[in-house]
């Protein structure tokens, strides 16, 4: 049985973000009802097609903050391009 599709939340304010659980807190308002909600997102677990872009992406931020004559170590900040379900 499936759920039919929910029209879009309006974001009024980031209320947390949760490092560990990878998890925001977002109050919105449902417009086409006139009332309010907490959407809670989640980082959804990464497959190789999400790793290969996110590493290949030209607009990504690097840092790399440990290297020796084997290995190196980069905090790698992606840019938001859009969402996916």
């Amino acid at each position: 049985m499936s759920t039919p599709a929910s029209p879009a939340l309006h974001f009024d304010k980031l209320l947390h973000l949760d490092a560990d659980s990878k998890s925001a807190f977002v109050l919105c308002t449902a417009p086409e009802k006139a009332c309010r909600a907490v959407a809670v997102l989640s980082r959804r677990q990464w497959t190789e097609d999400d790793v290969r872009a996110a590493l290949e992406d030209p607009d990504a931020r690097r840092e790399q903050v440990h290297g020796n004559d084997k290995f190196s170590k980069f905090l790698l900040q992606v840019p938001v391009h859009g969402t996916r379900a």
